[in-house]
C-alpha cells in the first residue's frame, strides 16, 4: 500500500489487525488495494459474508448513518464495507474526519460484519 501511493499505511498490530483512518483521495487509496488485491488478507476490503455478518454489515452502516454519515450506503455482500467512492461526504473537507469518527462509534458492529467477534 505504501508503494502504492498511502505512504502513512501501518503495518498490522500484533493481532494482525491494521488500523487506519484513511488520509488520502478514495481514487489513490481505490488504485492502491487494487495494486495489492493478491496480497490482502481475508475480510479486509470484499468477500463474500456469512448471514450473519451480512446482518451486522447492515447494522453497521445505520449506526454509521445514525451517528453522522448520513449517506452511507447499505454495503452488498462481496463488496467492501466502507467504500469512500459510493460515500460522497467523505470527499468534502472534513469528510474523513467524520467517517472516521463514527466507524469508531461504531466499531463492535464494524468487527461483528468481519467476523472478528
Amino acid at each position: 500500500m505504501r508503494s502504492h501511493g498511502v505512504p502513512d499505511f501501518p503495518d498490522p498490530d500484533s493481532s494482525g489487525e491494521i488500523n487506519y483512518g484513511v488520509s488520502v483521495s478514495p481514487e489513490v487509496f481505490s488504485r492502491a488495494a487494487g495494486s495489492c488485491k493478491s496480497i490482502e488478507p481475508p475480510g479486509a476490503l470484499d468477500s463474500e459474508r456469512t448471514p450473519e455478518q451480512q446482518s451486522a454489515t447492515l447494522r453497521f452502516a445505520r449506526c454509521m448513518r445514525d451517528n453522522g454519515v448520513k449517506d452511507f450506503p447499505d454495503p452488498k455482500n462481496g463488496e467492501p464495507l466502507i467504500d469512500t467512492t459510493k460515500i460522497p461526504s467523505s470527499n468534502k473537507p472534513g469528510g474523513m474526519t467524520i467517517l472516521d469518527a463514527t466507524t469508531g462509534k461504531c466499531t463492535d458492529l464494524l468487527e461483528d460484519a468481519m467476523g472478528e467477534r
